[in-house]
């Protein structure tokens, strides 16, 4: 039996980057939302219950993708939801661990290829399908070196 594919919120604020994300992860079976800021994904979030995933830049007006990890375990505890954190700033090594501590389940320097973008998902989404009672937000973290 074929695993069922989550729904991705994309969030970005370049249409193009949600676009062509959008049109690579639907070509490979996955349904998706967008917003383009933390702000419109966290409304994304409080009206669809049924997204599994988050793929977030992590610089965007408004509200980043770190603040947006914050702003949902603080507004949703209970909510699960794993979040991807894209990037196309040189990542530090201090960067990538104040983000996997502070909540982001793996981060991914742009441009990537979508090969590892899935890779990312179907790990991500393995943990959301089957939530541990001490599941923590980082617990596994998973990281594509560069």
């Amino acid at each position: 039996m074929q695993a069922i594919k989550p729904k991705i919120l994309i969030v970005d604020d370049t249409p193009s980057i949600i676009k062509a994300i959008d049109t690579s992860l639907r070509k490979i079976g996955y349904a998706t939302l967008s917003a383009f800021d933390g702000e419109d994904a966290l409304e994304q979030l409080r009206f669809n219950s049924d997204i599994g995933v988050v793929l977030s830049d992590w610089d965007m007006p408004r509200l980043d993708g770190m603040g947006l990890i914050r702003r949902v375990r603080e507004e949703q505890p209970q909510r699960r939801v794993p979040v991807i954190i894209m990037t196309g700033r040189d990542l530090t090594f201090e960067d990538a661990q104040n983000a996997l501590y502070g909540g982001a389940y793996s981060l991914l320097p742009k441009p990537f290829k979508l090969e590892e973008l899935q890779v990312i998902i179907d790990k991500a989404a393995g943990l959301h399908e089957q939530p541990r009672a001490d599941w923590l937000p980082r617990a596994q973290p998973y990281f594509l070196p560069r």
